[in-house]
């Protein structure tokens, strides 16, 4: 992953703008500020999509997938739609450490470390 895109995915996971959730990219309960997983920061930061509310759903898509495209993860400079990284000592990709909890700051961390 290039440098400066992966330098700007990790400052946004520690900024504090996004508010971690699960399930998607992006997903929006009513009355509610959107969610974002940690993939979807990226998507938010590095990608030029634009993003489309599907209100059945309440959930956010960009480029018409409520996941990562093909497409996206390669612009994004990432060698899957998932990546595989290590976390206390075992194989795992970002979206499952996301969605089991693991705050954006300590995936940051990991990306900068194995990304």
């Amino acid at each position: 992953m290039p440098v400066r895109m992966r330098k700007a995915w990790t400052k946004a996971l520690r900024s504090g703008e996004y508010k971690q959730g699960r399930r998607a990219l992006c997903v929006e309960e009513k009355g509610r500020p959107p969610t974002w997983c940690c993939l979807g920061v990226g998507v938010d930061v590095l990608i030029d999509g634009e993003w489309k509310y599907e209100d059945a759903r309440g959930l956010w898509s960009c480029r018409g997938d409520t996941g990562l495209p093909s497409v996206t993860y390669r612009e994004m400079g990432l060698p899957s739609d998932d990546p595989v990284v290590t976390f206390d000592g075992r194989l795992t990709t970002l979206a499952i450490l996301n969605d089991d909890g693991v705050p954006f700051p300590e995936i940051a961390d990991i990306i900068d470390e194995q990304l």
